[in-house]
């Protein structure tokens, strides 16, 4: 989704290759009940003028 800019400087005959690779790669962990997740962290951050 958000990924194109690391692709930019890569053939476009190349990019589907690489995608599947890594698809292969994180289906152990992303891949459950026929349904992708995907993994975030949400950073909360609190600032106090002094």
């Amino acid at each position: 989704m958000f990924g194109n800019a690391f692709f930019s400087d890569i053939p476009e005959s190349e990019i589907e290759p690489i995608l599947d690779e890594i698809q292969e790669a994180v289906r152990p962990t992303n891949y459950r009940n026929h349904t992708w997740y995907g993994n975030y962290k949400r950073l909360r951050i609190e600032a106090i003028k002094l």
